[in-house]
């Protein structure tokens, strides 16, 4: 991820819409599949885990907070927002060399399997299968939809978007035979869509960014408008709930249980 994008991320995680969209579907995902049973020794494990903006709600759930990312500028920005965490700089890559087999209640992958660094998500994912405890949930968000790939994503250092399909195959690969799984943010896929079609008129490969750039998508929108579409949103929330899961989103979430009681969906 280049640094303006660490910057920006850092600036805007804990109010725009978009990030506390995804925490309140996190929220709902973790008070669904049993993390609000876990005893005073659980353990979570946030990979990947960028500026911090996560790690606060996933301390509300779990005594103890793990976070591991390979940027040094990402950790410190972490560290200013949550100093109680104990935050590596490691690669995610050997995840099964860092932590001991069925050392986590909890691991966390919001939007990283997708990044260039990643050498294969199958075997991330099976190492976080190794190190998860028997019943522990594994809970992931990644971008959807390849014809959705734009300049957002080259900016993030992005490899690619995942089908849904594609994405079940992984959990099941990996041995998460019991998972749940939904797209969200529906109401960004027309504008996403408009957006990766002008890319490829204009010709992304020949698009020039610097380590400075921040990512127009995200720029925090004012006040009454960022409150409103977060409201919004919530029409969504409501229809995953009621229904499960929704056919239509820009971003994929997945639920996996080890060795757990969860029906896929």
């Amino acid at each position: 991820m280049n640094l303006g994008l660490y910057t920006q991320l850092a600036r805007i995680e804990e109010q725009h819409w978009w990030f506390r969209y995804r925490r309140r579907l996190v929220r709902d995902a973790l008070t669904n599949y049993g993390a609000l049973s876990v005893g005073n020794n659980a353990r979570a494990l946030d990979v990947g885990c960028g500026t911090g903006g996560n790690l606060k709600l996933l301390s509300s759930f779990y005594p103890t907070v793990v976070g591991i990312d390979y940027s040094p500028i990402a950790l410190k920005e972490a560290r200013l927002k949550f100093p109680d965490a104990m935050l590596i700089q490691d690669d995610a890559n050997r995840l099964g060399d860092i932590f001991r087999p069925q050392s986590f209640d909890l691991v966390t992958l919001f939007n990283v399997l997708y990044h260039k660094w990643i050498e294969s998500d199958i075997e991330v994912l099976t190492q976080i299968h190794r190190i998860l405890k028997l019943g522990g949930i594994l809970l992931i968000t990644e971008p959807a939809f390849p014809m959705l790939m734009r300049h957002h994503d080259l900016l993030d250092y992005g490899r690619k978007r995942y089908r849904k399909e594609e994405f079940r195959g992984l959990l099941k690969q990996a041995n998460f035979n019991q998972f749940y799984m939904t797209l969200f943010n529906s109401i960004s896929f027309i504008p996403a869509l408009m957006l990766a079609l002008k890319d490829r008129l204009i010709g992304t490969r020949q698009k020039l960014f610097y380590e400075q750039d921040e990512v127009r998508e995200l720029q925090m929108p004012p006040p009454w408008l960022n409150q409103s579409i977060l409201g919004g949103m919530e029409l969504e929330r409501q229809a995953i709930s009621l229904f499960g899961s929704i056919p239509l989103g820009i971003t994929l979430l997945g639920v996996g249980i080890k060795g757990g009681e969860l029906n896929g969906v």
